[in-house]
């Protein structure tokens, strides 16, 4: 999801922070292979891929074990300038720009000034990674970078706060923050980020009420309904892992608290312009929002 991106330790799953369902209702994760994970890697991807979607870190592989990620299940990989060029000029396998994520190599210029924008960029699509949370110089050389140049931008925190990821997410970037520091219930972890705060500094509403219009389907795409949600709404579905949204005229509303007519939370996401939300839920008896 846009904003933020849950970073997946293979060597601890299940620890502290989020659960293995409470991601997946995010549904994207970051995860680093090296060569002691690569083959958990190579298992765990295949065996989720219906659950997440995969961008890892393979900067420490090589071309062909870069490849097997890929193939094993990941939608994107993050990559250093050597893997790119190979994974792009092979012309009987080349890897599509767009599952490409451009690791900025911080000895060639940490400070991400407008004279690493040729090095970084050459003006593709190409996604780029930061592993910095230094958002002074990170503003400048965004600041530098014209509209239609401007390309994914994914920052690592290492030492995150909720005002420190606010402020990434203000610059319109992605932020990798570790799972273990992100919770769905703020009120009793209070010392780790509340995942609903973090999501819906992401979206943007024109209305007064500042209500987020959010569109419910099932597991087939079909509409079930058009209702809205705020932080609270929002923050209430994560923790349950239920379709729960703010009437206009109720207040929050737990879907099918009287009738029955419950909803399991499978995951949710947003549109590009981040200004309508979709849950994706299996609805448990009849009935639509």
């Amino acid at each position: 999801m846009t904003g933020l991106l849950p970073r997946i330790n293979l060597t601890s799953l299940g620890g502290v922070g989020l659960s293995q369902s409470s991601l997946s209702h995010l549904s994207s994760v970051y995860i680093e292979v090296s060569q002691s994970t690569l083959q958990a890697a190579l298992s765990y991807l295949p065996e989720n891929f219906g659950h997440f979607t995969f961008t890892a870190n393979v900067t420490t592989l090589s071309v062909d074990e870069s490849r097997q990620i890929l193939n094993a299940g990941a939608s994107q990989i993050v990559v250093t300038r050597t893997q790119f060029n190979e994974l792009r000029t092979n012309h009987n396998s080349t890897v599509d720009i767009s599952r490409l994520i451009l690791a900025a190599d911080a000895s060639e210029g940490a400070s991400y000034t407008s004279k690493d924008l040729d090095l970084y960029l050459d003006k593709t699509s190409a996604g780029i990674f930061i592993s910095t949370d230094q958002s002074s110089s990170i503003k400048d050389w965004l600041n530098a970078l014209t509209p239609e140049h401007r390309p994914a931008v994914y920052i690592l925190t290492t030492s995150p706060t909720l005002e420190s990821v606010l402020d990434l997410i203000s610059l319109n970037v992605t932020a990798i923050v570790s799972s273990e520091l992100l919770t769905t219930e703020p009120k009793q972890n209070e010392s780790l980020l509340s995942v609903a705060k973090i999501l819906f500094s992401t979206l943007k509403s024109d209305r007064t009420d500042g209500l987020i219009s959010t569109l419910v389907v099932d597991e087939q795409g079909i509409a079930l309904g058009l209702v809205y949600s705020n932080e609270e709404s929002l923050s209430e579905s994560l923790r349950t892992g239920t379709g729960v949204y703010m009437s206009r005229k109720r207040g929050l509303w737990y879907k099918g608290a009287t009738s029955g007519a419950t909803q399991e939370l499978v995951k949710i996401d947003m549109d590009c312009d981040a200004d309508c939300l979709r849950f994706v839920v299996r609805q448990q008896g009849k009935g639509r929002v």
